[in-house]
């Protein structure tokens, strides 16, 4: 209720270390470096500001993503919830330090380019192959069709035609009986025929 949350711009001290908890949940976490400048009138240049150092925990799908993602001297922008950790050395001293456990991460595009690939998750118990061409292998079908639209379109028909829907090819238009409609009305399921050849 009370958590406070910040955003961090620095550059990755680290390559992300993935984990795997007890639990079986997916961590990674990594250290940023933040190091501000700023303008000093009496010597008239730009100095060094103090610099904040803070370890970044990733959890489950940010977790692998950041591992994929992110480099050694990558500049960053992290969006976490902050939270302090004290504990005691080998030498009986206290210390503290912070810990930024991430909402978000993304790269710095201030400092340069990058390429983002969205992630899309795998519809359970769905194989979809993928040959060379580009088309899509629906089930059901012998050959394949070459789905021009885009991967939204491909996906939406391999669905349509694993669950027992008819998909037409392209240029076919569906015709419905309306009497075979409305005597199916009751099962909740609307059957559409197959063209007949003029």
């Amino acid at each position: 209720m009370f958590d406070t949350y910040i955003t961090v711009t620095g550059v990755a001290l680290n390559a992300p270390e993935r984990r795997t908890t007890k639990t079986n949940q997916l961590v990674a976490s990594f250290r940023v470096a933040s190091h501000p400048r700023r303008f000093d009138k009496n010597a008239g240049e730009w100095v060094d500001a103090p610099s904040l150092r803070i370890r970044v925990t990733c959890w489950r799908r940010l977790a692998d993503h950041v591992a994929a993602s992110v480099n050694t001297g990558d500049p960053v922008v992290v969006h976490g919830r902050i939270s302090t950790r004290d504990w005691v050395n080998e030498q009986g001293e206290p210390r503290i330090s912070y810990e930024l456990e991430a909402v978000s991460v993304g790269h710095d595009l201030n400092r340069g380019l990058t390429t983002f690939t969205k992630a899309r998750p795998e519809p359970a118990g769905a194989v979809v192959e993928e040959p060379d061409d580009g088309s899509v292998a629906l089930p059901g079908r012998d050959e394949y069709a070459l789905l021009d639209t885009g991967p939204e379109t491909a996906d939406a028909m391999a669905i349509l035609a694993e669950a027992g829907l008819t998909v037409p090819e392209p240029g076919e238009e569906d015709e419905v009986d309306e009497d075979e409609v409305s005597a199916q009305a009751g099962r909740g399921r609307r059957r559409a025929r197959q063209p007949v050849p003029a």
